[in-house]
């Protein structure tokens, strides 16, 4: 039994008979926008779930996807085309079921997502479509649920929702939101570079949250004549840039679990291919232990940095519980200055 952010999910006694005269959704217009409509290609539900989900044998009902945020959207859509409320939408490496709950198994389906996106878009706007994308990758325990319940509201409300910030609905999301960017700015503060072999430079970090996709634009901006590899040791993704055009086109993707960003190049927002960057997953891949040893002249760099970083310290305003409030701990490990 676990609690969403932002939802009750206190123990309830439900009737199967109440749960059987239960009302259906209605298919508004703003619904049309990401259900199959006349004259389109339907998606059948995936061959491992039943074509409908039996209240009558069930108290609850859970969708679980793969954990992308491609995935998160096509159960959304999902939802939609089999006009079932779900109770909970969470990663299935991390759904646990409660008791009486039945659990659907989503598969993702980048056309099924981008089309979810797109009516986003269209009837909430472009604000509510980076709000699901960011709170989509905030790892946050019921995120999935969130966003969820969100596009429900967006969806039915239109842009109205920019306006309803302490709505059940809006508000967790807002929240989430902010913290997310806290650790970006944290993330931004707290990335350092060492110099490898091959003149290609390699920074380690360890944020809460699924970021690497955020900040990817802002260090390819500025060093955008380095080969660089920003390497997400904790949700095990590496964001990489490489100068060379003829190499990596703007939009390429290895791999599984692309963090929308081949829907944003289809939307746009990456049309203009100015950075030249990608995401890989590493699990299994034995990153980075394969990558190339440090330059001869990293370790000189290090000895340099963390000796102007001593000498411009002052002993006497030396605050420990300041220190930590600011730059928490579990960034200490890749920092230079405290690691030497």
């Amino acid at each position: 039994m676990r609690k969403e952010a932002g939802f009750s999910q206190q123990n309830r006694v439900v009737q199967s008979s109440d749960l059987k005269n239960r009302p259906e959704i209605p298919k508004s217009a703003a619904i049309q926008a990401v259900t199959p409509s006349a004259g389109r290609e339907e998606h059948a539900a995936p061959d491992a779930s039943p074509a409908r989900f039996a209240p009558d044998l069930y108290l609850a009902l859970a969708y679980a996807y793969d954990g992308t945020p491609e995935g998160l959207l096509t159960a959304v859509f999902r939802a939609y085309e089999l006009r079932e409320d779900p109770d909970d939408i969470a990663p299935a490496k991390d759904l646990q079921p409660r008791l009486g709950q039945y659990v659907r198994d989503v598969e993702a389906d980048p056309a099924l997502a981008k089309r979810v996106a797109d009516g986003i878009c269209r009837v909430a706007g472009a604000d509510a479509y980076n709000l699901v994308k960011v709170v989509a990758q905030s790892c946050v325990p019921g995120c999935g649920t969130l966003v969820y319940r969100f596009v429900r509201y967006a969806m039915k409300t239109g842009r109205a929702w920019e306006r309803e910030v302490m709505h059940p609905s809006v508000e967790p999301m807002l929240r989430v939101k902010r913290s997310m960017a806290n650790e970006k700015e944290r993330l931004l503060q707290f990335i350092r570079f060492e110099e490898l072999e091959g003149d290609l430079w390699l920074a380690t970090c360890n944020p809460k949250a699924n970021l690497v996709p955020f900040v990817m634009d802002f260090f390819s901006a500025r060093f955008n004549t380095q080969r660089f590899i920003i390497y997400d040791e904790v949700h095990h993704l590496a964001g990489v840039h490489d100068r060379r055009e003829d190499d990596v086109s703007p939009h390429r993707y290895t791999g599984k679990g692309s963090s929308l960003r081949t829907l944003d190049a289809d939307l746009g927002e990456y049309a203009s291919g100015r950075n030249t960057w990608y995401l890989v997953p590493t699990e299994g891949t034995g990153f980075p232990d394969n990558l190339p040893k440090r330059s001869d002249n990293e370790e000189a760099m290090r000895r340099a940095w963390k000796a102007f970083y001593d000498a411009v310290a002052v002993e006497a305003r030396y605050n420990p519980e300041l220190r930590v409030r600011w730059m928490p701990r579990r960034f200490w490990k890749n920092l230079v200055e405290i690691t030497g």
